[in-house]
């Protein structure tokens, strides 16, 4: 159901992303802060994941396991943005010296922009399904 969402656009877009974060990153005095500052952005996105997931909770009362399933709070504080910025707190001195490090952190974030908005998508995609299917509003 996922590689249904990683088409061509979305790949060749977050390698588009990645060598732009990367070009960015290098024109900070300290990358370790930039690495942090894009995780916590990440964060804040994953708000919206969290808003839509508690707006559509219950669908005219009725709660679906369905719904339930989709909850995004593991993968938004025990997924990829919680593991970005512990290893940015471990790699601190490293990714200031070695610039292949901080490539690997772009990658890292690059991938979970990926992950955040096919979650997204899947999200919207499945409920809108359980609506039309139980034909509520």
């Amino acid at each position: 159901m996922i590689a249904a969402y990683l088409k061509f656009p979305k790949i060749i877009s977050s390698i588009l992303l990645l060598a732009l974060t990367f070009k960015i990153s290098l024109y900070f005095e300290e990358p370790r802060k930039f690495v942090a500052v894009l995780f916590l952005f990440l964060l804040f996105a994953a708000i919206l994941m969290l808003y839509t997931y508690l707006k559509s909770r219950k669908i005219d009362g009725n709660r679906f396991l369905e719904i339930e399933i989709i909850n995004p709070i593991p993968i938004i504080f025990g997924g990829f943005i919680n593991l970005g910025l512990n290893l940015a707190n471990v790699f601190k001195e490293e990714i200031d010296e070695y610039p292949l490090v901080l490539f690997l952190f772009c990658c890292l974030w690059a991938l979970t922009v990926l992950c955040v908005i096919t979650g997204i998508q899947l999200q919207n995609k499945t409920i809108k399904r359980i609506k039309k299917q139980y034909e509520l509003n």
